[in-house]
Order: C-alpha cells, then sequence, then structure tokens
C-alpha cells in the first residue's frame, strides 16, 4: 500500500509568505488541535471560530454530557428527547447520508467503534459474537425525527458523529467567513478535515501529497477530508486495524493507507473519506 497522505505544512507557509498580517491561533477541540491562520482576523473573527467548534464538540460528544443536551444524552434514553435545533440538523443530515445506499455510512456505530477501540487498545481483534451482537443493534436502530426539534432513538446502537462532525464544523466556519468578508486561510480540524481559501492574489495554493513525489494539487476554497492509519493504528499478527469501523460487516481492518476526498462540503466529504476507507 502507498500512503497518500495530504501535507498540509506548505499550505501555511505560502499563506504567510504573502503578508506580514498573518493572524495564527490554534485551541483544543473534537479530540484533536484545531489551527487557524489567516489574513485579516480580528480577536472578535478568532473567538467566534473558537466559539462554533466548542459548541459543535460538546453537543457531538458520545462520551459525557458537558452540560448539554447531546449525543450522549440520546445514547442513553429511548425516550424522547428535545434537543437544540443545531444538532437537530446535524443529526438528521447525517442520518440522510447514512440512508443513501451507495455511501457505506452510518453514524449508529458508535458502540461498534467502542468495542473496536477499548479491543485494540489491548492490541487485541473482538471475537465475532461480540462484532455480530453490535452489528444486530445497528440493523435493529434507528432515529425517529419529530416536530420541535424532538428526536427518539430506538434500538441499542449508539449514536457517533466522529466521521462527520469536524468537517461539519468548518463549513460552519466557511459560512462566518464568507460574510466576514474573509478570504485568505488555512484552517485544520486534525490533519483529516481541513478547509482552505484563496491567496492575497486570489490564486490557488499549492497542495503537496505525501508519498507522491513531484505531484500536487492546485487548490483553493475547497475542503480536503483525510480518512487513513496515520494517527491510530494498531498491528496485529501482520494485519492494521484502526479506529475507522465498517458498519456493515463489522471490521476494522484497514485495506488502504489513507483516502483523501476533496469537496466543496466539509461534513459530507467527511462522511465520504470515512466511507471509501
Amino acid at each position: 500500500m502507498r500512503k497518500t497522505l495530504l501535507t498540509f505544512v506548505p499550505l501555511v507557509s505560502l499563506l504567510c509568505s504573502c503578508s506580514e498580517n498573518v493572524q495564527t491561533y490554534g485551541f483544543f477541540a473534537f479530540d484533536t488541535r484545531v489551527e487557524f491562520s489567516g489574513v485579516g482576523l480580528s480577536e472578535e473573527n478568532i473567538k467566534r471560530m473558537e466559539e462554533i467548534c466548542l459548541y459543535l464538540d460538546k453537543i457531538s460528544d458520545n462520551y459525557q454530557s458537558r452540560d448539554y443536551t447531546n449525543v450522549y444524552t440520546l445514547n442513553h434514553t429511548n425516550e424522547e428527547v428535545k434537543i437544540d435545533k443545531d444538532l437537530y440538523d446535524i443529526l438528521k443530515a447525517a442520518y440522510e447520508i447514512k440512508n443513501h445506499g451507495a455511501v457505506n455510512f452510518d453514524l449508529m456505530c458508535g458502540s461498534l467503534s467502542k468495542l473496536w477501540k477499548s479491543a485494540l487498545e489491548s492490541a487485541q481483534i473482538p471475537n465475532e459474537s461480540e462484532i455480530q451482537s453490535e452489528l444486530n443493534k445497528i440493523e435493529n436502530s434507528s432515529l425517529i425525527f419529530k416536530n420541535d426539534n424532538v428526536i427518539q432513538r430506538l434500538g441499542e446502537a449508539e449514536i457517533d458523529l466522529g466521521g462527520y462532525i469536524k468537517g461539519y464544523a468548518l463549513d460552519k466556519i466557511k459560512e462566518y467567513l464568507i460574510e466576514s468578508e474573509i478570504k485568505s486561510y488555512t484552517i485544520s480540524a486534525g490533519s483529516s478535515s481541513v478547509l482552505i481559501g484563496e491567496k492575497q492574489d486570489g490564486k490557488a495554493y499549492g497542495v503537496g501529497i505525501r508519498g507522491l513525489d513531484g505531484y500536487s494539487f492546485k487548490l483553493k476554497n475547497c475542503f480536503i477530508s483525510t480518512s487513513g492509519t496515520s494517527e491510530q493504528n494498531v498491528t496485529i499478527d501482520g494485519k492494521t486495524y484502526t479506529h475507522i469501523v465498517n458498519p456493515k460487516t463489522g471490521s476494522a481492518l484497514a485495506l488502504y493507507d489513507s483516502v483523501v476526498v476533496i469537496s466543496q462540503n466539509g461534513a459530507f466529504g467527511d462522511a465520504m473519506s470515512t466511507s471509501l476507507f
């Protein structure tokens, strides 16, 4: 397998070379480092983008309540729950992707993902009966969307927005940057979700692909979504397993080193890279 991970550092260096007025800022959200670099960013801009990420991080969290009625809340009840409109819209959009037959993406694979994560932390593979039990949960679980932002989870499978929410956050940030008339920037939510604008002269950035020497994309105003084994993987008996699970087979075996998707929608791009991987 040949690695095709995007090299993001050159994006920032190209941007910085265009002006002395580049602002950079970073913080922790979505279990990763979120970094901004742009021209014309004010303290207000930076604060607002951080607020967007931290809020979406809280409502999408499936490990703790975080003082919000969030994904964790929904995963611990089968009762009807009234949630924020933002979370309602996020879940509905992600659920529609789940029901798209051509895309192998399912936000209901949360408990399956946790099973694999726990096993791989001990360098083990879940046994077939455990995997099948989780697949049965997914098959027999669903979300019901009702009026007034009320949602009901049916079944035992847990919701997991990990392959969707960072791209969604970048979608929201892009909307804000357009409203603020800011065009020159690079924003990364870890190495898996990246949003780039354009250089100050309106031209595209050169984006290198690690492992493909001498080859690069010319890109601007788009999202780059990457799913791969570079950050989380365990090798057992010569096979590589990762944190990304197949919701149809229950496997976490990595068939590729990475998948890169370039798109105009961060959330869908993230879901697609996850699905293709």
